[in-house]
């Protein structure tokens, strides 16, 4: 990791450090552990499969009113997993089945109209980047957006909140891992810069005591890529011209003080990667416990 990145993180840590300890934040951090293990003997007839899965996840959100005129939101989301496959009697090495760095904030000027101006920064990112069988490489790739818009704030009755925003977005890709020239197999950086409109919703909503549902919409349109004469005359030319939607969906059932049932739906859209609508369904009960 070079230097720059070095001092990013230091930097990202002493801000979410100084969130944490402050007064006056409305903070909330859950984590979660869910694990499912299925076994079957070897003379099964037919094609059973032995499973080890466990999956950890992580959840804050921190807000407060910095002044009468302007709130600052910030959302984490961390996930890592990692599944077994019992083949013949032999359990294989574990495998990643999960790996999500998300880190978002939101700076909304408080002026009493339709809508807020809002100014805002995201993070994305995995822990593990196996994409590269000869080099495995940490914290990479790195997805960095900028946005800048007005927000609205939909529906908000005690816990129940909807809000949407829509604005211009900037992103910057960068991969650290990319290999360079195919004969040495050198590395280094690439990075893409691209730009649009963005168009987010996300709500929090509860079911009941015990049950809570929150989903985030995003949609993004870009109107420029830097590697669009790279692109010129191949046949994903203009892939990346279509628009990008994700769609997270996490419904989350307490049946009791520590121990909790999750779903989660994602589903993505991004042509530049797959032609087709890409779709996760996680179900567990694990251990759940609230940090803050």
């Amino acid at each position: 990791m070079g230097e720059k990145m070095k001092k990013f993180f230091v930097i990202l840590i002493l801000v979410f450090s100084l969130i944490l300890f402050s007064q006056g934040w409305q903070k909330s951090f859950d984590g979660s552990l869910i694990l499912s293990f299925n076994n079957y003997s070897d003379n099964w007839d037919g094609k059973e499969s032995s499973n080890l899965n466990w999956t950890a996840n992580g959840n804050g959100l921190f807000s407060k009113d910095l002044y009468t005129f302007l709130n600052s939101t910030n959302k984490v989301k961390l996930s890592f997993g990692q599944s077994s496959t019992k083949i013949d009697t032999l359990w294989s090495d574990f495998f990643k089945s999960s790996d999500i760095i998300n880190l978002e904030s939101v700076e909304r000027f408080l002026l009493n109209f339709l809508v807020d101006p809002f100014v805002s920064v995201r993070l994305e990112s995995q822990f593990i980047d196996e994409s590269d069988t000869l080099k495995i490489c940490y914290i990479n790739p790195l997805k960095f957006t900028e946005g800048l818009g007005v927000a609205r704030l939909i529906y908000k009755k005690e816990k129940l909140e909807i809000s949407s925003r829509f604005g211009g977005a900037f992103k910057q890709s960068i991969n650290r891992n990319a290999i360079k020239d195919s004969i040495t197999l050198s590395r280094g950086i690439d990075t893409r810069v691209d730009g649009g409109f963005e168009f987010v919703t996300e709500g929090f909503v509860p079911l009941r005591e015990y049950a809570t549902y929150t989903f985030k919409l995003n949609l993004y349109k870009a109107l420029f890529n830097s590697k669009e004469d790279q692109l010129a005359g191949t046949p994903q030319q203009d892939y990346w011209k279509m628009v990008d939607v994700s769609f997270d969906n996490i419904v989350n059932i307490k049946i009791y003080e520590y121990i909790s049932v999750n779903f989660n739906f994602l589903m993505l859209y991004d042509k530049e990667i797959d032609s087709k609508v890409r779709m996760k369904e996680i179900l567990g009960i694990g251990l759940t416990y609230k940090f803050l």
